[in-house]
């Protein structure tokens, strides 16, 4: 049995892939092959169990670029064809696709006579989506703010649907722990080692991020340099190449200069660097996830357009503060941010920084694993250190993370409020009756499309042609109405996102496999919305 993962993104969404492939380890005498661009496999040296194979990371981007310029029926630009046959990667059973970009999904369809889960290109031309797990990322980046599902149980998740597909009833590895860690190499580098101090604590620092506006100014972490240094800890600037201009301000605006290691490492000796440090301040970008997987307790930084729910640190005891989406970075005040830091040095203790956080109105998450009860894959879920209440409806979109795993996994659910991260709700009557009737409208909606579908199922195949047309528009008609639903019920906008681009992904088979299709799309929203109301009834009560 041969199974290939494709991963051509960026090193942040490799390190997180590598739980996923631990998923694969049940599959017996299987050989697992992990396609990764070539400038992140030094990262991956040692990686057991697996066989990397690479190609550059600039011939991806071109190619993906050339695919989003074809016609969905013109032939594959000739530089794809080639760059498969140079791989020499044969056939495979089955295919994890990890990638977002065109050419990965071209190449996963002609890896594979089998099934393709995540993104894929059709016979008739068409970009489509397989699995559940993987067609959930459409909808995720139409409401991030909305979603609860971390990137790393995504792929996990989807590792899983595989191999229940591959070998059924194989079961599957134990549920992750508190040690459970994604995996890079660690090479101790000595010229970035040298003359960091033994007798205080490290703090790595790491300003960079893969757009401006997710990064915190230069000048807060000046300021944070600064206090950390007089309270006797070590400052320690980290990052990459192309982050050096960025450190240097960081160095020139410090009263106390910091050492400056950024740029002086490959992957696997910054990571090897980082483990040294007892904590890595970061903006969301690859080193929150290096620091995860060599297991140094990570503070980070979000805002603009990065939600801390799909990509923050996947492991136990990791603090993320998070902005509302759109809000500058400099909003979060360097003050709060060095109480955070202390209370991880065990210098402060973390009331002062709920205190804080409280009253700059800033959200602070601490992330742990949730029991196999509350979630089949016990995955990481989010407890709040801030002391602001959340709404009903904040509740129920926690509900309805847990409705879409047990949904996916095919298993009953059963959660408390512990679960819910012991946060505190709203009690309020009105906003408890005012979600209520928005749940009912939505199901109102779904109810009778399930029926319109089964009846054009049926209409099909007795051949009523007129009255299926009927069917037809009756169901195309309310289809447009779940699409303005969509965004005048942000409750259930992650299910009807993720119900929508179910159906346009749908392969374009036989009339009547559509319809069925169709009616199983609706059954299953159905469900998510009827077992996350389930859910938010029992832990409000």
């Amino acid at each position: 049995m041969r199974v290939l993962v494709l991963q051509l993104e960026r090193l942040g969404d490799v390190i997180q892939s590598t739980p996923a492939l631990r998923e694969l380890e049940v599959l017996k005498a299987c050989e697992t092959v992990l396609w990764v661009n070539a400038e992140w496999a030094p990262a991956l040296e040692g990686l057991p169990g697996i066989q990397v194979r690479t190609c550059p990371g600039e011939t991806v981007t071109r190619l993906n670029r050339e695919f989003g310029h074809a016609s969905k029926q013109q032939p594959p630009p000739p530089a794809a064809t080639h760059t498969l046959e140079q791989m020499g990667l044969g056939k495979f059973d089955a295919v994890l696709n990890l990638t977002h970009g065109n050419f990965a999904a071209w190449a996963a369809s002609q890896l594979t006579e089998g099934p393709v889960f995540g993104r894929y290109l059709d016979s008739a031309g068409e970009w489509l989506y397989g699995g559940r797990w993987l067609a959930l990322l459409p909808s995720i980046v139409d409401f991030r703010e909305l979603h609860s599902l971390n990137l790393v149980d995504i792929y996990r998740g989807a590792a899983r649907e595989l191999v229940r597909h591959l070998a059924p009833g194989q079961g599957h590895l134990p549920l992750p722990g508190p040690q459970s860690r994604p995996w890079v190499a660690r090479t101790p580098s000595p010229s970035a080692g040298a003359h960091l101090p033994s007798d205080k604590p490290i703090v790595a620092l790491n300003p960079g991020a893969s757009a401006p506006e997710r990064q915190w100014p230069p000048s807060a972490f000046a300021d944070l340099s600064d206090q950390l240094t007089e309270r006797g800890f070590c400052p320690v600037l980290v990052g990459s190449l192309s982050d050096t201009a960025l450190c240097q301000k960081v160095v020139e605006l410090a009263r106390l200069p910091p050492l400056n290691r950024c740029g002086k490492t490959s992957v696997p000796e910054f990571a090897a660097l980082v483990a040294q440090a007892e904590l890595l301040v970061s903006n969301d970008t690859g080193a929150v996830h290096v620091a995860a997987a060599v297991g140094t307790p990570v503070l980070g930084l979000y805002g603009a357009a990065a939600s801390f729910r799909e990509t923050a640190p996947w492991g136990e005891g990791h603090l993320v503060i998070q902005l509302p989406p759109g809000t500058p970075m400099e909003q979060i005040p360097a003050t709060a941010v060095f109480l955070a830091a202390s209370a991880f040095l065990k210098t402060t203790p973390w009331r002062e920084v709920a205190e804080i956080c409280k009253d700059e109105g800033l959200s602070a998450w601490q992330t742990f694993f949730l029991n196999p009860e509350a979630d089949p894959l016990g995955g990481l879920a989010y407890r709040p250190l801030h002391d602001l209440p959340g709404s009903q409806e904040e509740m129920f979109l926690l509900c309805l993370r847990h409705a879409f795993a047990f949904e996916f996994a095919g298993e009953a659910s059963a959660i408390c409020h512990g679960d819910l991260g012991n946060r505190t709700f709203s009690a309020a009557p009105e906003e408890r009756a005012t979600l209520e009737e928005t749940l009912q409208q939505l199901r109102r909606l779904l109810l009778p499309l399930i029926a319109h579908a089964s009846a054009c199922t049926d209409f099909l195949r007795l051949g009523d042609l007129r009255s299926l047309q009927q069917q037809v528009a009756t169901l195309e008609s309310e289809l447009a109405t779940l699409s303005d639903a969509l965004r005048e019920s942000p409750p259930s906008a992650p299910v009807l996102s993720n119900l929508l681009w179910e159906l346009r992904f749908l392969p374009r088979s036989s009339p009547g496999e559509i319809f069925e299709g169709y009616q199983r799309a609706l059954v299953r929203a159905d469900s998510i919305m009827a077992q996350a109301e389930s859910l938010w009834r029992r832990v409000s009560c």
